[in-house]
């Protein structure tokens, strides 16, 4: 909300209520974007990002990589070199949640898992 006020911005095209049982016409959905894109505007810093607090957005890479490979655009999006560097990713991430998750119950199996995700964990 910042950038909101540092470029002065004021809504000046009025929000638009439908019913329930209301017919949408073109000009409330174009009263609509344009009210979305005038305020997507303003959100947006001087050299053309978006500024945000997202301290994890890969967080959405796993769903990501499922709808992918269900629709069977996988290999349309991700090049082998991507998918080596997504599968390491998401190995070396799971491995840590392991270790997070198991805390001092770990059977034998896991004990190599978790060793290796203390090692990763303070890289």
């Amino acid at each position: 909300m910042q950038l909101l006020k540092e470029n002065n911005f004021q809504q000046t095209i009025p929000a638009v209520k439908v019913g329930e049982d209301a017919d949408v016409t073109y000009e409330v959905a174009a009263a609509s974007v344009k009210r979305a894109l005038r305020f997507s505007s303003a959100m947006q810093a001087k050299d053309g990002h978006w500024p945000a607090e997202n301290a994890g957005p890969l967080f959405f890479l796993p769903p990501l990589v499922m709808c992918l490979y269900i629709t069977g655009h996988l290999d349309e999006i991700f090049s082998p070199e991507h998918k080596k560097e997504i599968l390491r990713y998401i190995y070396n991430h799971q491995v840590n949640y392991c270790h997070l998750t198991n805390g001092d119950d770990v059977g034998d199996g896991n004990l190599v898992l978790v060793v290796f995700a203390i090692d990763w964990q303070w890289c």
